[in-house]
């Protein structure tokens, strides 16, 4: 489980490693088949390379070993 403080690198660029600096929840749009889909989870990273933040979705980001 990814939390505040955690040293991550999203999945599709992995050069732009950072820190997640906030956790917080997104409305989806999509709808399913019995109702709309939960909240989904997005994380914000402040990059290391400029200091930029970014927000990506939670399951696109992995923890730095």
């Amino acid at each position: 489980m990814i939390k505040v403080g955690d040293r991550v690198y999203p999945i599709f660029a992995m050069d732009m490693a950072g820190v997640v600096v906030e956790i917080k929840e997104a409305e989806t749009t999509t709808w399913m088949v019995g109702g709309a889909m939960s909240a989904e989870l997005v994380a914000v990273v402040k990059h290391d390379r400029d200091g930029v933040l970014q927000e990506y979705r939670y399951s696109e980001v992995m923890q730095e070993s």
